[in-house]
């Protein structure tokens, strides 16, 4: 579920601090926007305890209801992307300078480094659900699949698929590429692919009846690879203005702000934009059910859904959290 929170932070500070663009060099770290920000969070449990990353280079445990952290570890790198696996009981993190980091969870030991392209990085890395693959692409355009259950072999997919982008690997142990226009999705054992899908957006979420999520840049899309098609096109009706600290001190105004995530549970969508609001969506019908907006201070970085589809997690660009009830 995950995001290209790199991009996103830019859009923040380009439209509302009017600061220069920091990821022009590597020496120029993102720290100076804000250490305490929440990059990435994921669950580390079936529900109420997460992980969460800054880009000051903590790394973290928060558990529902408790103020403070609990620090696991910290890599002294800016921190973009966060996956755990609970099997392994590690957390593979994505740095500015150190590649892919393999931290223990429970004692946060650094035990190996999954080396990227010199000069580069990954700004998203993605875990497929049976947790063989881990994949990516960095800064330079290259990709990276690495086969967890063979010593974390980097498989070689550079001349597969030339010009596309690896996004994201299904239950099915299916590759999803990005290229102009369309996704590719790519059988790594049959080393074939299977289907050309016209759709476009960043693929963030797959369901079990293989409906695809892609966010655009202020949409999102559900999409069916079965029968290529896209069954919901939405966007944030308005812009959700807080003018005041009562729920009633809200003004909508007709704009359809920029969306940072999203993911869904089995019949609701979830997204989040830079206005600091959740919307939550009938995910067969795309009605609008709910919105979330009096909670976080800022920009909402990243969310993840809890293993039983009962509770959604939150963090935003102040180090904000919130865990939400889903009815």
């Amino acid at each position: 579920m995950k995001n290209n929170l790199l991009l996103i932070t830019i859009g923040v500070v380009i439209s509302f601090f009017s600061c220069s663009n920091k990821t022009e060099s590597k020496e120029q770290k993102l720290v100076a926007i804000n250490p305490l920000a929440y990059t990435n969070v994921v669950y580390s449990s079936q529900r109420d305890t997460v992980i969460v990353a800054t880009y000051s280079g903590r790394i973290s445990k928060r558990i529902k209801n408790h103020t403070k952290e609990e620090l696991i570890t910290n890599v002294n790198d800016e921190v973009y992307s966060l996956q755990y696996s609970k099997s392994k009981k590690l957390i593979f993190a994505s740095t500015l300078n150190s590649g892919i980091l393999l931290i223990d969870y429970v004692n946060g030991e650094i035990l190996k480094t999954l080396e990227v392209d010199k000069g580069a990085w990954l700004n998203t890395i993605h875990l497929s659900t049976d947790e063989n693959y881990l994949v990516g692409f960095d800064t330079k355009g290259n990709n990276y699949a690495w086969d967890l259950n063979n010593n974390y072999k980097l498989i070689d997919i550079s001349n597969e698929l030339p010009k596309a982008y690896v996004r994201y690997v299904d239950s099915q142990g299916n590759f999803y590429f990005q290229q102009h226009r369309k996704y590719i999705k790519w059988n790594q054992e049959q080393g074939k692919i299977v289907k050309e899908l016209n759709i476009t957006g960043r693929l963030v979420d797959i369901d079990k009846e293989n409906n695809l999520l892609f966010l655009g840049f202020n949409q999102f899309k559900k999409y069916n690879s079965d029968v290529d098609s896209i069954f919901l096109e939405k966007k944030h009706p308005y812009y959700l203005y807080r003018y005041g600290k009562k729920a009633t001190d809200t003004s909508r105004i007709k704009m359809s702000l920029k969306l940072t995530d999203a993911c869904w549970s089995e019949d609701k969508i979830f997204t989040t934009g830079i206005d600091k609001s959740i919307r939550v969506w009938n995910k067969k019908s795309g009605e609008l059910l709910n919105e979330w907006n009096n909670t976080h201070n800022a920009t909402i970085s990243s969310i993840d859904l809890s293993k039983d589809n009962n509770q959604l997690v939150s963090v935003d660009l102040k180090g904000g959290i919130h865990f939400w009830s889903i009815d």
